[in-house]
């Protein structure tokens, strides 16, 4: 029916570390294949699928370390347990004004205004975009007539000033666009994770 949002992650590591960069986070995880730790929140959650299409395109050897929940992931990141955390937009931007937390990049194609100063991982690995898409969905048989109508009314509301802000203060890109659009995100999302689960 109509894309609503796109939460990309962050890619986190802690200020003691020894990377600052992604490109010195790259040559640290190939200097020490299997040695650095890749928390996520779960498993097949986003975060460790992101963390796993990461690996592939560097060719790094991460230990992937799947928790019960963001809360418990963060608990051993912070207290060293875990290197490299690919951490959803709202917890990383909990963690804004953390002095242990270096931000490395965001999943986006291109810099947001939510993480300011933090560069898109595509500048180091081109293409690489992550996100978790949400929108509405109807039964394949609703008459056409009512499809536009709602998608014209979520189009509607999207615009409202006040409900973007809130949106985009969770770290959020706020989307819209016709049935065509979101079409399109299913159709790329399904194609993207489905290859990276099957080489896992």
């Amino acid at each position: 029916m109509a894309p609503f949002t796109a939460q990309p992650m962050v890619l986190m590591t802690l200020t003691d570390s020894p990377y600052k960069t992604v490109a010195e986070l790259i040559g640290h995880a190939k200097a020490n294949p299997a040695r650095l730790t890749l928390g996520n929140v779960g498993p097949g959650t986003v975060g460790d699928i992101t963390g796993r299409f990461f690996a592939k395109e560097t060719d790094i050897d991460f230990l992937h370390v799947p928790y019960k929940g963001a809360a418990a992931v963060m608990n051993d990141f912070l207290g060293g347990r875990v290197d490299v955390f690919f951490a959803a937009a709202p917890v990383a931007m909990g963690h804004m004004d953390n002095p242990r937390i270096r931000m490395l990049a965001v999943t986006t194609a291109a810099p947001i205004p939510q993480f300011p100063g933090i560069s898109p991982l595509a500048e180091t690995i081109t293409g690489f975009e992550s996100a978790a898409h949400s929108g509405v969905l109807v039964p394949a048989d609703t008459p056409e007539p009512i499809k536009i109508r709602l998608n014209a009314a979520i189009n509607q509301v999207l615009g409202n000033p006040a409900l973007r802000e809130r949106i985009m203060a969770n770290g959020n890109i706020v989307l819209g666009g016709d049935m065509r659009d979101f079409a399109r995100i299913i159709k790329q999302d399904a194609a993207k994770w489905s290859a990276i689960i099957r080489s896992c």
